[in-house]
């Protein structure tokens, strides 16, 4: 049987909502220890790195989004896949402590700045990208990108600072690809828990 999952394509559409607090919750709450249920939450959140695609200019960040969907498709080890962190890492500090004029930098913000509009209907909720700083906001999608490539080993720490680091990312998860690529079964697991969200049981 083909694993539905594996057939998402982006979702291009603006969306209102996000989907942090759910993943969030579900993590907490001890929902995500099996390798099934991790395998589908980050598959999920590289498909969201793939939505803003544009977000990741830099080799890093896409080196190891691609290695990551190969660990969730089983072609490489953790192992390979974390040689790549290395990369990725490195694009995040490329954009956090690099300056604007920095040739590289500075390309990478034109080609954003000339996709304002497209990019600025991507974010959750969608914004006018007028009013954004681009070099901060390349910073915070390669550091997603980041997280999505370490997302089955990070420790969080305390309840509280994994809580901030999913409000941080909360831009990047939109609730409607959410709800295409994450089972009820997985979801329903926090009952009474489960924030107040415009999830359907329609799939």
């Amino acid at each position: 049987m083909v694993n539905p999952v594996d057939n998402i394509q982006p979702v291009d559409q603006a969306c209102e909502e996000s989907s942090w607090e759910i993943i969030y919750l579900l993590r907490e709450r001890g929902h995500l220890k099996d390798p099934e249920s991790m395998t589908i939450i980050q598959k999920y959140l590289l498909e969201c790195c793939r939505r803003i695609w544009e977000l990741l200019p830099d080799s890093g960040s896409r080196k190891g989004v691609e290695a990551a969907e190969k660990l969730c498709k089983g072609e490489i080890s953790w192992e390979d896949a974390m040689e790549t962190d290395w990369y990725s890492e490195g694009s995040a500090f490329l954009f956090e402590y690099g300056k604007d004029t920095d040739p590289k930098i500075s390309e990478y913000i034109g080609q954003v700045n000339l996709q304002r509009t497209t990019i600025g209907r991507l974010l959750v909720p969608p914004v006018y990208m007028g009013e954004i700083d681009t070099k901060e906001l390349l910073m915070e999608a390669a550091y997603f990108a980041n997280t999505a490539l370490n997302y089955p080993g990070i420790s969080y720490g305390t309840s509280k600072s994994h809580n901030q680091s999913m409000r941080e990312i909360s831009k990047f998860l939109p609730l409607d690809l959410f709800k295409i690529m994450v089972p009820n079964s997985l979801i329903n697991k926090l009952g009474e828990n489960m924030p107040n969200k415009s999830l359907q049981q329609d799939k």
